[in-house]
């Protein structure tokens, strides 16, 4: 488990910076009672253990999931774009993951599993929310 700690460290700064907006709140552990602190992206990293090849022995594989919240649909579904473009592409346009002068991590590749799509059921107790769900697959290197 204390090895999720840099990964999630590093996933919540580069969608904070693909967001780039400070009035959504950015979270892997999302206050499921916070309407109030919508619009939110929230998202999970599960390893899906060590890459099997000679160039990338150190990094590993992770499945990224990703739910975008807002109190109208619009507002959710221009987040999940935004977030669903930059994911899909996270080697071309964050090679290497920053926080300040600290580099967290690279990104060897990155791909879609399912794109953002609008979820029946969201993960707030507010029922006048839209929420978006997609997940991706990111390889990332020390």
């Amino acid at each position: 488990m204390p090895r999720t700690l840099p990964v999630h460290r590093a996933l919540h700064t580069v969608l904070t910076q693909i967001v780039n907006d400070p009035r959504v709140t950015v979270t892997a552990e999302p206050d499921v009672d916070a309407y109030e602190h919508l619009p939110m992206v929230i998202f999970a990293a599960t390893s899906d253990g060590r890459i099997a090849n000679a160039d990338l022995a150190l990094g590993e594989s992770w499945a990224v999931a990703v739910s975008v919240c807002a109190k109208t649909n619009r507002a959710a579904e221009e987040i999940a774009a935004s977030v669903a473009y930059f994911m899909a592409d996270l080697q071309d346009h964050y090679p290497v993951i920053r926080d300040g002068a600290q580099q967290l991590c690279s990104v060897a590749y990155a791909d879609v599993v399912s794109l953002p799509d609008r979820a029946p059921v969201t993960a707030t107790v507010a029922k006048d929310v839209a929420q978006y769900n997609g997940s991706f697959r990111v390889l990332l290197t020390p």
